[in-house]
């Protein structure tokens, strides 16, 4: 097969148009290959983010007018870089575009890792002891290639979601700004972002927290806190205290699960959540309507303009979109 007929049959394969003889050609071929590969999403990521992101780049890239961008049946991404090989010239292309595509950025640090993403993105990570990790936007995780010696270290600014596998007699830390957070496994969530309160949320198991200041330890409350699930600690930098509380965990978690949840917030706490999920800049024409309250509403997988139209049925607001990345909402009603 030529370079032609092989992405023509992929095309078919992706849009679930084959033949059923093509069919077992294409999963006959990849099934040679998925044996003897493995994915280490700690070294390449989340194998179906990347999934997606190559199928994409293979339409994009390679043959645009045929490809359409829709969720059917994937191959993985180990077994799709092999396939490419039969043809160097759709190999290089494929990894031209790979290496071109949105996503979170990887940096290398004196064995370290270094994971960053922008706005508008997420990314899961797996840790080399088996830890997961979910990576909301605006956030950099630093971790370690493999963990080594006495502890598990890592270091988070922004916010993520921690599964971490249970190690005794390891503890597993995450280090922000302000905090230390250890554990020997459990799932909890932290929120860090700069000139924000740190929370750090918990999910299941305990979790130990300790403020500090600039790698010493504050003039705050001396004392571990420790936190059992459904409970938060929030940080207040002006105060370096530490304050312990009980709480709806599901305000602070569904984000990981592309969720959004609006409950007992304002208008202006609302547009900088779409603005880090949207990658976009949200304005208001009337100042009074920043601090005016939602009432409670979810969205799933939902794109801006049908958050925005359903924030106008239940608030009585409405928003005009300027370009692609600047949105301005306005009116004087706001319904309480």
């Amino acid at each position: 097969m030529n370079k032609k007929d092989i992405l023509n049959l992929f095309d078919k394969y992706e849009k679930a148009e084959c033949l059923p003889s093509e069919t077992r050609m294409v999963d006959n071929f990849f099934d040679s290959y998925k044996k003897d590969m493995e994915w280490d999403e700690s070294e390449h990521g989340n194998s179906g983010e990347v999934e997606n992101r190559i199928l994409q780049g293979i339409g994009k890239n390679i043959q645009p007018k045929i490809y359409k961008s829709k969720k059917r049946r994937l191959v993985t991404a180990s077994a799709l870089l092999v396939a490419a090989s039969v043809s160097i010239v759709f190999f290089v292309s494929v990894m031209t575009f790979s290496t071109n595509l949105p996503e979170a950025k990887t940096a290398q640090v004196v064995n370290k890792v270094v994971r960053s993403t922008a706005k508008g993105q997420k990314y899961s990570i797996v840790l080399s002891d088996g830890t997961k990790v979910r990576l909301n936007a605006e956030s950099q995780l630093v971790f370690p290639q493999k963990f080594s010696g006495n502890k598990r270290e890592v270091e988070l600014v922004g916010e993520a979601f921690f599964d971490v596998a249970r190690n005794e007699k390891i503890p597993f830390i995450v280090k922000t700004q302000r905090l230390n957070t250890e554990v020997l496994g459990t799932s909890f969530n932290i929120k860090s972002y700069k000139d924000q309160k740190t929370t750090v949320s918990v999910a299941t198991g305990k979790v130990k927290v300790k403020a500090i200041d600039n790698g010493h330890f504050s003039n705050g409350p001396k004392e571990n806190v420790y936190l059992s699930p459904n409970q938060q600690v929030v940080y207040d930098p002006s105060s370096s205290y530490l304050k312990k509380t009980n709480i709806d965990l599901e305000k602070f978690i569904v984000w990981k699960d592309d969720v959004i949840l609006f409950d007992e917030i304002s208008f202006g706490e609302a547009a900088k959540v779409l603005e880090k999920w949207y990658d976009v800049k949200i304005s208001f024409d009337q100042p009074s309507l920043i601090n005016c309250s939602l009432l409670r509403s979810s969205y799933k997988n939902e794109s801006l303009e049908n958050v925005l139209k359903s924030l106008k049925f239940i608030q009585g607001i409405d928003f005009q979109f300027t370009n692609d990345h600047e949105v301005v909402i306005f009116g004087d009603i706001c319904k309480t």
